[in-house]
């Protein structure tokens, strides 16, 4: 798997990769088997070690999700694929954020419905309203909805 992943990137960045000491397997003879000591995950590790801020743990910002927020309020043009393509971006970050507990579901909520135009918010407010009747109308609805 670690010879696959070198091939896709350009050369002095695979160079640098296969020249990581966990990128050399050496394997142990067991019976007819052949054991491998160094896994595509250890190897996996090194790489990411070497880009600094790529850490499990910063991979997303809680500012980072408020920009995207931004950004897509501050749209002049709104269409169904810039809707789409916030949806998929604002999914993606705040799942991760959410997972990692830097935020809680009720934020992530208010911050989705903030980064939709507000003419456009409460034409999808009044379907909601109408598709979902015992919601309570003070607390945000869910992403998916």
């Amino acid at each position: 798997m670690k010879e696959y992943a070198a091939r896709y990137v350009m050369y002095n960045t695979a160079e640098t990769w296969t020249s990581l000491p966990e990128f050399m397997a050496t394997t142990i003879p067991i019976g007819d088997q052949v054991a491998t000591t160094i896994s595509y995950e250890n190897w996996k590790e090194a790489v990411i070690c070497l880009y600094p801020g790529m850490e499990e743990l910063t991979r997303y910002t809680v500012n980072e999700l408020h920009q995207l927020v931004q950004d897509n309020f501050d749209l002049s043009t709104y269409t169904l694929g810039t809707f789409s393509t916030y949806y998929r971006e604002f999914q993606k970050i705040s799942w991760w954020l959410l997972q990692h507990g830097k935020i809680h579901a009720n934020k992530e909520r208010h911050l989705f419905q903030q980064g939709i135009l507000t003419s456009l918010w409460a034409k999808i407010a009044r379907q909601l309203e109408i598709l979902k009747p015992t919601h309570h109308p003070k607390d945000p609805y869910d992403v998916k909805d």
